[in-house]
């Protein structure tokens, strides 16, 4: 393994020196929670060492240059000086938020909404990273979690708000009104979230993060600073868009923690014109290439702000903001991966407890998102004997079921996969029957292809989505817009017949960002999927396979599959009040963690997934 530590790249910070190795358990063995649970352990200490080591030179720095540590602005965001690159340069870290909940179909899983659901987000636990504390609102009575911070923050109280108010003022009620809400402050952001995180379904389930490095152009004080380092490009921060020890950090977590979904704002650098001195932020003013070095991260969800949505009804309803961040990342890989309302969003303020105020920013869209998927996480809860859902399974399940945005069909580099739907994702985990509708986790070991077999009615869609929590990858040395592919386990997703017939995924253009998306062969991302719209009247064969080695024992993958079968249904399954027992499981067929490999179950099998054989396997 082969690791770069250049002297542009290394920034004595929370974790900019933060070089992580992954660690296989013993050749042939499959890597299990006690091996997860010990990384974590591991990369908590390395975490708390490296973020001393950058507080000690930021306060040399500080007294030094005269540089306030903390600085808060009137537009309500806060900035902090976290750290000192190899030039001697400071870096900074700055916060990037009733119409929100109808954008994003929370309004439809609420009492009334159609679906005969009443979700709140009770018993979910989600966390907040963000610029400092927040004060004691009534919207959080009871229920909220404090552990840092010195001072009110109108950031972070704008944030949880969207994610968690009771809704005393009901146009400020939050997306999961009754969740578990716990608040941190983002100095030592890497190794807190560490501690919140378990390898299994005990930890924080999600968390939320609306800030990142200042990169490119800032307009503070009346006035536009350019942050990028000339001597690696005099014209573009290098920072955008590139996969830095920042971005792995996070993908290591999220790997040693896998139901753990870290959600994170995309940035607001697309409307920043700079002074004339250099071009505009974001490929010269393209809009293209400007992700924050966080939101870069392959194993999190990366939001998107978009004007609210009252009414959809066709993708040209939906409008981009001015200021979100669009991608690709340098490597090319799909980004943002969902948007939400993020423009005029109406949630509590940091000014006094009964307050409230309206804020514009990535920064809003992303709490919209976070709220939004505790609700997924408490139906998936109610529906399956108390199990959560992987953070990969949750993320396929957002991506499929989202509502379409952009001129052109498929995902693109400014609105991702396009916006957050609740109620069509509540939908698909209430219509799960595993043989129209499918929600399942599985394993692939080298050489391996997982199949099933589908029988569907001629010219009834058929909508596939592969997501998997892929190994980090290894940065390269600080450059600029460097193409090196930083996905480890290339999977892969298509439909074929047995005439020789193959429907591939959706694929991007990084070369011509503007172009709309094609279908061929993705070897940049751990998201895959595939829209059919017209099957012929034939069977087809759904398969997952794999490029190259399969790093480690075996990748898990999360599948989720809907379409309309010719066979007839069987009769609905009903769950039994809110504890998740399903009527008559005698009629189930079980095949213990999924079907096995290269094995092409026939259109009527019900594959049932057991977890607890699934643990003792991979766990």
């Amino acid at each position: 393994m082969r690791i770069i530590l250049g002297s542009r790249l290394g920034i004595v910070s929370v974790c900019f020196f933060i070089v992580f190795f992954w660690l296989h358990a013993v050749s042939g063995r499959a890597q299990t929670q006690a091996d997860r649970q010990m990384r974590l352990q591991q990369m908590y200490l390395e975490a708390n060492e490296q973020h001393e080591k950058a507080r000690e030179a930021v306060l040399a720095y500080s007294r030094e240059k005269g540089v306030p540590v903390v600085q808060r602005f009137p537009d309500g965001s806060t900035v902090l000086l976290y750290g000192i690159d190899g030039n001697g340069n400071p870096v900074f870290l700055a916060t990037d938020n009733a119409g929100a909940a109808i954008t994003t179909g929370v309004d439809k899983v609420r009492d009334g909404g159609g679906l005969g659901l009443n979700l709140t987000g009770e018993g979910v636990r989600v966390s907040i990273w963000d610029g400092g504390k927040l004060n004691d609102h009534i919207e959080f009575a009871g229920r909220i979690q404090l552990n840092e911070g010195s001072s009110d923050d109108n950031h972070a109280t704008h944030v949880m708000g969207t994610i968690g108010a009771e809704g005393i003022n009901p146009l400020a009620k939050g997306m999961a009104p009754k969740a578990m809400l716990t608040s941190w402050d983002f100095e030592n952001d890497l190794a807190e979230m560490i501690s919140q995180s378990k390898p299994d379904q005990s930890g924080t389930l999600l968390s939320n993060h609306s800030y990142d490095q200042v990169s490119g152009w800032r307009f503070n004080n009346n006035q536009w600073t350019w942050f990028g380092d000339a001597s690696i490009s005099p014209q573009e921060d290098w920072r955008f868009g590139f996969y830095g020890s920042l971005a792995r950090s996070w993908d290591e977590l999220a790997f040693n923690s896998p139901y753990y979904t870290i959600v994170k704002s995309a940035g607001n650098d697309r409307g920043d014109i700079g002074n004339g001195s250099r071009p505009p932020d974001c490929n010269a003013g393209s809009g293209y290439d400007c992700i924050g070095v966080r939101a870069v991260a392959k194993n999190i969800i990366t939001v998107g702000a978009i004007r609210k949505l009252t009414d959809y009804q066709e993708p040209a309803n939906v409008q981009m903001s001015s200021f979100s961040a669009w991608g690709p990342t340098d490597d090319g890989r799909i980004k943002p991966d969902l948007v939400a309302a993020g423009v005029e969003v109406f949630s509590t303020s940091g000014v006094g407890i009964n307050q409230y105020t309206t804020l514009n920013g990535t920064s809003m869209a992303t709490p919209n998102v976070t709220g939004s998927l505790v609700l997924i996480q408490q139906l998936y809860r109610n529906l399956n004997n108390g199990r959560y859902m992987r953070a990969s399974a949750l993320k396929a399940l957002a991506i499929h079921t989202a509502k379409e945005a952009g001129s052109f069909p498929g995902p693109d580099y400014s609105y991702g996969w396009g916006v957050l739907d609740i109620g069509a994702a509540a939908k698909v985990l209430l219509d799960q029957d595993n043989q129209n509708v499918f929600v399942l986790d599985d394993t692939l070991r080298q050489g391996q292809t997982y199949s099933m077999r589908l029988q569907p009615q001629a010219g009834k869609k058929i909508t596939a989505t592969l997501v998997w929590t892929d190994p980090p990858g290894i940065p390269v040395a600080a450059s600029l817009d460097p193409v090196n592919r930083m996905l480890v386990n290339d999977l892969d997703l298509r439909i074929r017949n047995e005439a020789g017939g193959i429907v591939e995924p959706w694929i991007l253009d990084p070369g011509d960002p503007a172009q709309q998306a094609t279908k061929g062969n993705n070897n940049r991302d751990n998201v895959e999927k595939i829209e059919f719209n017209s099957p012929d009247p034939r069977d087809y064969i759904l398969e997952v396979r794999h490029k190259g080695n399969v790093t480690g024992p075996y990748q898990i993958f999360s599948l989720v599959l809907t379409y309309t079968s010719l066979v007839d249904p069987r009769p609905k399954l009903h769950w039994v009040g809110g504890n998740g027992n399903w009527h008559d499981p005698a009629k189930w067929s079980s095949f213990s963690g999924g079907a096995p490999a290269n094995r092409i179950p026939s259109a009527g099998d019900r594959v049932i997934f057991d977890e607890n054989s699934f643990r003792e396997n991979s766990g």
